[in-house]
């Protein structure tokens, strides 16, 4: 895990333009998963806990933008009361981007059993279609395996089969959601900013960076680049276009866990925004620590600042292919991180 811990904050969007009784717009598009048919709910202000509250209306996407989406209801609102609504995200739609699932489950496990009601509810999981993840007996509980037998999450006996069936079931949506970052694309017209990784060294004593270490050295023969636990790095961000813009970097881990490196969780994205033409190394280091495996920094810059952190479960955004747009920019950079 690099830098930052998980936020603890009500992930939720607001209504940023009523149409009509029965149909508003949000502020959160296909970046954060809503993609068209998405499902959302509407809850009034202050509603931190949606699986206890009844919402005001239920809302699906009927079109979407990068960071916007106009919803259709289900119940009627008028302007002022819709205004104000907490928008909490039921089913996101991750685009072409779903996850092969297997149970290995005796069948009359109780697990299984739960599992087998709740899956329909989401699309995002195919059971039986090229599984990418399996779950597995693990003494009385169960263990979920991903790709490359990397353990994302498991329970133990005493814990309840919905319980149980609720965690495995939000890993397999955060393994979607992850997949859906991977892939994520954009190429804007007036923005290009794209960032380094810098190692450096350090003192120990005063954590001040002494020296900086060649990127290079840490290539392997076929150009992959490897880091070890232990390893200090700062990250270098050049806008090379022509508009000022803000920027957001996400780390995506192997086990599937997608963490906000920058803003952290005491930032504001207003705070991190680069002028055109400059080059500037972001105030603060990051050590490389677990898990090991293939490792994916991304750098989305806007034109506006956006707030990222609600959507991701520690963790979940678009599709496949390179998306022309003016308002996003979308650079990557991949390493190894081996123990």
């Amino acid at each position: 895990m690099l830098g930052g811990r998980l936020l603890e904050r009500p992930a939720y969007y607001r209504v940023t333009r009523w149409n009509d009784p029965g149909s508003v717009v949000v502020n959160a598009g296909w970046v954060q998963g809503l993609n068209k048919d998405a499902v959302v709910a509407l809850y009034p202000a202050e509603t931190r806990d949606p699986a206890q509250a009844t919402p005001l209306a239920k809302g699906t996407v009927t079109r979407a933008l990068p960071f916007e989406a106009t919803l259709q209801l289900d119940n009627s609102l008028r302007e002022e009361p819709a205004r104000s609504c907490w928008v909490y995200v039921l089913e996101p739609n991750f685009g072409d981007q779903w996850v092969g699932f297997s149970i290995q489950l005796p069948d009359s496990h109780p697990v299984r059993l739960v599992l087998q009601q709740k899956l329909p509810e989401y699309k995002m999981i195919r059971l039986g279609e090229a599984p990418e993840a399996y779950l597995t007996a693990y003494g009385a509980g169960t263990q979920l395996i991903g790709a490359g037998d990397m353990l994302l999450t498991e329970t133990d006996g005493n814990m309840p089969p919905d319980g149980a069936a609720k965690r495995i079931l939000g890993q397999l949506k955060c393994y979607a959601g992850t997949k859906y970052f991977r892939k994520l694309e954009a190429r804007g017209s007036h923005l290009n900013v794209d960032f380094e990784i810098v190692p450096i060294q350090i003192n120990p004593n005063t954590l001040m960076e002494t020296a900086t270490i060649p990127l290079d050295s840490k290539r392997d023969a076929l150009g992959n680049v490897h880091f070890q636990y232990g390893d200090v790095l700062k990250i270098r961000v050049t806008n090379r276009g022509n508009k000022a813009a803000y920027f957001t970097l996400l780390d995506i881990q192997p086990n599937h866990v997608i963490n906000p490196l920058i803003p952290g969780d005491k930032e504001t994205a207003a705070e991190f925004r680069i002028g055109p033409g400059q080059t500037v190394d972001v105030p603060k280091i990051f050590t490389i620590g677990p898990p090991a495996g293939v490792e994916v920094f991304k750098l989305i810059a806007t034109e506006e600042p956006v707030d990222l952190r609600p959507m991701l479960c520690s963790n979940t955004t678009r599709g496949s292919s390179t998306l022309p747009t003016a308002s996003l920019h979308v650079h990557s950079t991949t390493f190894i991180i081996d123990k």
